[in-house]
This record gives structure tokens, sequence and C-alpha cells, in this order.
């Protein structure tokens, strides 16, 4: 049975079990994509709806108050 090998290895020598294959650049790519994610996110909340008037302005001074 797979499983009971699997857990046979892991009480063998428990600092390799499950070790995985990543390299530092994989968990590196992982960060950075995470990190994109949440900036976006960011990005998306923080965005002016274009349907409202301030959304036109160039800068404060122009929009009507």
């Amino acid at each position: 049975n797979l499983l009971s090998r699997w857990v046979r290895e892991a009480d063998d020598v428990p600092s390799k079990a499950f070790k995985g294959s990543g390299t530092p650049r994989d968990e590196e790519l992982a960060n950075l994509k995470r990190e994109l994610a949440r900036v976006k996110k960011e990005r998306d909340f923080l965005r002016l709806d274009m349907n409202t008037p301030l959304a036109h302005c160039a800068s404060f001074q122009e929009c009507p108050q």
C-alpha cells in the first residue's frame, strides 16, 4: 500500500519527510505571484469608478467642489 509506505518512510527519517522538490527560485516565484495578486486587489479597490464625476478630473483642483 502506497500510503503505508509513505507513513513508514516519514517515521524512518522525519527531517526528510515530505520535503518537496521545489527550488528557492520556485518559492520566490510563488511569493512574487502572491504579492502581485495582492497588489492588483489593492489597485482595483482603490481605483475610482469611471462613472463618478471625480474620476474624470485630471487633478483635485480641477474637480468641482
